[in-house]
């Protein structure tokens, strides 16, 4: 029964990838945020203002990012579009790391990883004062957040190259994360501080706008600390 279910996960963990990383997923993900944003539009009319009645103000466009589909260019778009995909991330996410932590409980030490203490580890660390952004290396969702916080003192921890290849310790951790999410979010990056997930790169966090949302609001500046800039003695 065990081999049975594992081949059974493999052949669905294979059909995602392929589905996800294509071209034509992209183009489906970005155009559905798009949609929205058209929508958003047509809907959103101004009602004709009575002589002498107080100028209402939209909260969501005075404050902060969260109403802003726009906020962080082609790839804040790309990144709210994916949010729409959510629960099948999380279904995959869990189908990774179940088969990959099967298998090297097969093969058995050196490479055996232990879920609760992973858990444990990364509940400790997201909890610090120093604030940790959890990437992948070849994500450009992760690239904009690195350069958007690259002049702030913030500590860096890659998972792996994408979430396509993430070793049994890696989709392990990414489970790990996605549970200290109100959400369950299981996109990367994740960007915590004393113990609250201040959002991916345009998702979740406060305002469910990530990072690029408390950039343009400013409260980037209140959280984190900026690097000390050295200069060098001649």
């Amino acid at each position: 029964m065990k081999v049975s279910a594992l081949f059974i996960s493999l052949a669905l963990l294979g059909v995602q990838t392929s589905a996800f990383s294509s071209p034509v997923f992209a183009k489906t993900a970005v155009g559905k945020a798009s949609k929205k944003v058209a929508v958003s539009k047509a809907v959103k009319k101004k009602a004709p203002v009575k002589k002498g009645a107080p100028k209402k103000i939209n909260v969501k466009e005075s404050s902060g990012d969260g109403g802003n589909l726009l906020a962080g260019g082609p790839i804040g778009v790309a990144g709210k579009a994916m949010g729409l995909l959510s629960p099948v991330f999380q279904f995959q996410a869990k189908v990774q790391a179940g088969i990959l932590v099967f298998l090297v409980d097969i093969v058995g030490a050196p490479f055996r990883v232990y879920p609760k203490e992973i858990r444990q580890e990364t509940t400790k660390r997201t909890q610090g004062g120093v604030p940790i952004l959890y990437t992948y290396g070849l994500s450009p969702f992760s690239a904009a957040a690195k350069s958007i916080l690259e002049t702030y003192d913030v500590e860096v921890e890659e998972l792996g190259p994408e979430w396509f290849v993430l070793g049994p310790g890696g989709a392990e951790k990414r489970i790990a994360l996605s549970e200290l999410t109100p959400n369950e979010q299981t996109s990367l990056p994740h960007l915590f501080l004393r113990g609250e997930h201040l959002g991916g790169l345009s998702t979740g966090g406060r305002n469910d706008a990530g990072i690029v949302g408390l950039q343009e609001s400013g409260e980037l500046d209140k959280l984190l600390k900026k690097k000390r800039v050295t200069s060098k003695r001649k």
